[in-house]
């Protein structure tokens, strides 16, 4: 690593430290560990994001998606690893079902956050990701969501895949899910709000 970058890392450590809660600063520091090759500390970076704010799963999605490039392979393994020495970590899992579904196999994808419910039963962003994997089975998913939603009732997410599911079955739940998606969604979901008052 270049002294640049040690430099650039040394900094963004100490403004996360100084402002842990600031999930921009969180997710730089990822990006710039994978920039720097460090794939273990990247791992810990991104949990430590999703600490931050546990209630945005396209974020973290995004996160990971966005900064990856073409290190999906280094960061796959990282997780892994991690996963193994943390088995109990449903932050490590939570992430590990993001890589599995960027590499396109939703089913170790599903795998992956069911272990992580299984750690936390109460993390909000599994239910809904595993309910987004299982969109094929309208019942189960809907299951998951519904789970996402009591678990925290301020996420916005889950809604708008409920409002969808429930499109072709009562139109006023739809409805109530797709209002509730634009009440709580945060800026960042900006396209999906349109997309919400389209549907409505």
């Amino acid at each position: 690593m270049n002294e640049r970058m040690s430099e650039t890392l040394a900094l963004l450590r100490g403004a996360a430290e100084k402002r842990p809660d600031d999930i921009n600063i969180r997710q730089k520091l990822f990006d710039a560990y994978l920039r720097a090759g460090l794939f273990d500390e990247a791992v810990q970076a991104f949990t430590a994001l999703v600490r931050t704010q546990p209630e945005w799963p396209q974020f973290h999605f995004d996160t990971l998606a966005c900064g990856l490039g073409g290190s999906l392979a280094e960061v796959h393994v990282a997780f892994e690893r991690a996963a193994d020495g943390q088995p109990g970590d449903a932050l490590v899992w939570y992430g590990l079902g993001f890589i599995w579904q960027l590499l396109d196999d939703q089913e170790a994808a599903g795998a992956a956050f069911r272990q992580g419910i299984a750690a936390d039963p109460q993390f909000a962003a599994l239910h809904y990701n595993l309910g987004v994997v299982l969109m094929d089975d309208a019942k189960q998913a809907a299951e998951h969501l519904h789970r996402a939603v009591a678990c925290s009732p301020t996420m916005a997410e889950p809604h708008f895949p409920l409002g969808t599911i429930y499109m072709t079955q009562d139109r006023h739940k739809a409805a109530h899910h797709l209002r509730e998606f634009i009440r709580l969604a945060p800026a960042y979901l900006h396209g999906y709000i349109g997309l919400a008052r389209l549907l409505l």
